[in-house]
């Protein structure tokens, strides 16, 4: 795509915002409707010469030649806005089915309001490079991708480069069928239909035209069967949205696929009655949200009873693969940990016990900022038989900042992820510590099916000369008992997973006590604890917070207990939080890690150092206290030596 185009994009885009239409969707929709109009004339031309040069005659689709394209752009802005409205957009909406593109416009609207804002969408799309699938379609990503940089009312697309991943750990091939019951703009089938195209492209034909574009799509290796398959039965999607049906098939044909086949339909609904169908499915499902129950398709209430749409969405993909189907989709951390519990639990089991599950891939919690912080992971699966064993990877980084304006950087896990992909896929493929390896799944059902990649990955081997221990045998393990935003008041300490203690009027524990959040202390989709509290005495802890006090302090020190947990606490606590959005550490996972218990004298041998060290540290902290305030009174001293009248300084 030329710079130029670009530039002619972001230039229209401003001026839709400025002209008062500011939601992207709508920006979009209606830059779709005039690309249609365009494009109904494009054909129309075409046609045209086609009939006169076998001498046929040709009957037009349009029933007033005014109302093409060619004619529009000539208009002046006020006769160009009148004829749009009242005789244009009247016409598309009732085309037909049998137009390109036409059964997905009968509800079309013009919603531009100014003829200035439509004469110069106009102008600006004439000028636009749509000759070929290369160019018109990236043009058409481009222009989605504002959905990137402005999303609205949870409007937002999967990125680009996750979606490339995910095609690639598939690999689409020339028979398959593929589906995305979720479609949104059709980044993924798109994804597949341009991977398969490369795929089948002969090497010796790839060039770069005259404006530095590659063209390494062209499928030329395709017969004229495949073409047929590729061009009309082979990508598939739904969405509930018409707006976004009408951008999706518009996406697709710009990309060179002649048929789209989109559905407008909620695929989780009792009106969506599609099985056992497609060899491919690749989705990113919504995350969140609830259906109505009595609308939930039948075929899923046997398989789970709930009304999490996360949980339904991938029952539904199991319903719509062929055996031996198989499946990239991207879920929340619920799915893979408690979500709804019961319905939750049960799904994994049938990924596991009644299919083949072959990969998890944790993402980063920033993968959708600036909409989300969320925690996600890939699944990879295929219809029937069960899963032997399971590859777990932690991508850290994929290849952009974690803050909002997702600025390239330099690390980036993803081609690490393909080529381990492809070892595996090979049998040369080596584990790496705390990074990537493959799970066994008699070690998944150890963990009551859960799936979540910090599980397996962050997982420490300690030293066994010593005797381990269950924390719920040495600990009384409980929350604390008041709400971490009351006001700091009182004489005991109070708690939180701040570094520095509140205080309250009231204390509700009077012993040595180790004190954990339960709570990730980097906030949404990421999991995380800063710092754990060693209190002793009367103190009080915030709700956030998890109290242990040992039982038997003849066995165990607090002190030691606290410096063990502080030093492991990535390894051994951090790997058992839960959740998609709030991330939190539940007190019953806390009680079932279990740490290496020497005896007494061996503990209190081992803390020595650690509590010297702090108590030299805080003597430290103190001297420096008096040299700040010796140097202030220095100063003090010099200004009196040279001023008539002493100033008092400040010392504040």
């Amino acid at each position: 795509m030329l710079n130029s185009d670009k530039n002619k994009i972001d230039n229209l885009w401003s001026s839709f915002w400025s002209g008062g239409i500011s939601n992207p969707i709508i920006v979009i929709e209606q830059i779709t409707f005039l690309l249609f109009i365009k494009g109904l004339d494009d054909k129309e031309l075409l046609a045209e010469r086609k009939a006169k040069r076998i001498g046929r005659k040709h009957t037009s689709t349009f029933p007033d030649e005014n109302l093409r394209w060619s004619k529009l752009k000539q208009l002046p802005s006020d006769e160009l806005y009148e004829v749009m409205l009242n005789k244009v957009f009247p016409f598309i909406r009732n085309i037909g089915k049998d137009v390109l593109l036409g059964k997905f416009m009968k509800d079309a609207n013009l919603m531009i309001q100014k003829a200035s804002l439509l004469h110069e969408a106009v102008q600006v799309i004439d000028t636009l490079n749509l000759d070929n699938k290369d160019t018109n379609g990236d043009l058409y990503e481009y222009l989605l991708s504002k959905l990137s940089t402005a999303g609205v009312n949870g409007q937002f697309r999967t990125p680009r480069h996750i979606i490339n991943l995910m095609v690639k750990l598939t690999d689409p091939k020339i028979d398959d069928t593929i589906c995305d019951p979720a479609a949104g703009t059709a980044g993924f089938l798109v994804g597949a239909a341009e991977h398969i195209l490369k795929k089948y492209t002969n090497p010796d034909n790839i060039f770069i035209d005259e404006e530095g574009i590659v063209h390494d799509k062209l499928g030329d290796l395709l017969t004229t069967e495949q073409l047929s398959h590729y061009n009309t039965n082979m990508f598939y999607g739904s969405d509930f949205d018409t707006t976004m049906i009408r951008i999706a098939a518009m996406n697709l044909i710009l990309h060179g696929i002649e048929n789209p086949n989109m559905i407008y339909a909620d695929s989780l609904s009792s009106n969506y009655d599609e099985s056992e169908k497609y060899s491919l499915v690749l989705a990113n499902p919504p995350f969140t949200g609830s259906i109505d129950k009595s609308d939930i398709n039948a075929s899923l209430k046997k398989v789970l009873i709930t009304e999490k749409t996360e949980l339904l969405f991938v029952a539904q993909i199991l319903r719509i693969l062929e055996l031996g189907g198989r499946c990239a989709v991207i879920v929340p951390e619920g799915v893979l940990t408690e979500a709804s519990k019961k319905p939750g639990e049960k799904l994994r089991k049938l990924l596991v016990n009644e299919n083949q599950l072959e990969a998890v891939i944790s993402m980063p919690h920033t993968i959708f900022k600036p909409y989300a912080s969320v925690s996600t992971s890939i699944l990879i699966f295929k219809k029937g038989g069960q899963t032997k064993k399971v590859w777990m990877y932690s991508m850290e980084n994929d290849g952009f900042s974690k803050d909002a304006q997702k600025t390239p950087i330099d690390q980036n896990d993803i081609p690490d992820i393909l080529e381990q992909w492809d070892l595996i896929k090979n049998g040369t493929y080596n584990p790496l510590s705390g990074k990537h390896r493959i799970v066994s799944k008699e070690e998944i059902k150890q963990n009551n099916y859960e799936l979540i990649t910090r599980y397996y990955l962050n997982t420490v081997e300690l030293n066994n000369e010593y005797e381990d221990v269950q924390l719920s045998d040495i600990c009384e393990i409980f929350k604390g008992t008041i709400p971490a935003s009351t006001k700091s008041e009182g004489e005991f300490p109070f708690v939180t997973t701040a570094e520095e203690f509140k205080y309250c009027k009231n204390y509700h524990v009077e012993n040595e006590a180790v004190c954990i959040p339960l709570v990730s202390s980097t906030g949404h989709g990421h999991a995380s604890i800063k710092r754990l509290h060693y209190v002793e005495g009367k103190f009080s802890a915030a709700t956030i917070m998890a109290v242990l006090t040992v039982k038997d302090k003849t066995i165990v020190s607090t002190r030691y207990l606290y410096y063990f947990l502080q030093n492991f606490k990535d390894d051994l606590l951090v790997p058992l939080m839960k959740g998609s959005a709030n991330v939190s550490l539940s007190l019953g996972k806390i009680g079932q890690v279990r740490i290496p218990l020497p005896k007494l004298n061996e503990q209190e041998n081992m803390i020595k150092k650690f509590v010297e060290n702090e108590k030299r540290i805080s003597e430290l902290k103190k001297e420096m206290n008096l040299r700040e305030n010796m140097k202030l009174k220095l100063s003090e001293d010099f200004r009196e030596e040279f001023l008539k009248t002493p100033v008092e300084i400040n010392r504040d």
